[in-house]
């Protein structure tokens, strides 16, 4: 079953944070209201120093439409599958037009992995062919997986 979930224009949660429940009812949800974002004005921190940030805060009720900003823009968010079954979902990020943009998921092996593309890289790095941003995404039946995406460089909704 493939679940679209909107990214909206910079997205996220984690642990302690409200994680997005997926079941086998799930067909699109929006995930803007439990994102939690973190700036970055140098662009200068490493994929570690942001996974273990305690400055990451939650995304403004106005959303996550950050307009023109040199800085980077890191958005975390959780999913929760309590099902039986894996999920499979995808992720939209409806803005296609952020030059730089980085997907980072944890896997099964405890292990980040990355997906770089944006509108200033090669069309191929994108997972589909599509106008926007998709990603697909797994979560395990019975977990619950932590997704950091990171924006930079030009404008971001």
């Amino acid at each position: 079953m493939l679940v679209f979930l909107l990214l909206g224009v910079a997205t996220g949660a984690v642990a302690q944070e409200p994680a997005v429940v997926i079941d086998a009812g799930s067909s699109y949800t929006r995930i803007v209201p439990v994102v939690s974002v973190l700036e970055d004005p140098t662009g200068s921190l490493g994929f570690e120093q942001v996974r273990s940030s305690t400055a990451f805060k939650p995304a403004p009720e106005i959303g996550t439409n950050f307009g023109f900003s040199q800085s980077a823009w890191w958005v975390r968010f959780s999913l929760s599958n309590p099902g039986d079954d894996d999920r499979h979902f995808v992720l939209r990020e409806d803005y296609p037009l952020i030059d730089h943009l980085e997907f980072w998921a944890s896997a099964h092996d405890g292990q980040w992995h990355e997906i770089a593309t944006g509108d200033r890289t090669a069309f191929s790095t994108r997972e589909f062919v599509h106008r926007d941003f998709l990603f697909d995404l797994e979560v395990p039946a019975g977990e619950q997986r932590t997704f950091l995406p990171a924006r930079s460089l030009g404008r971001t909704g």
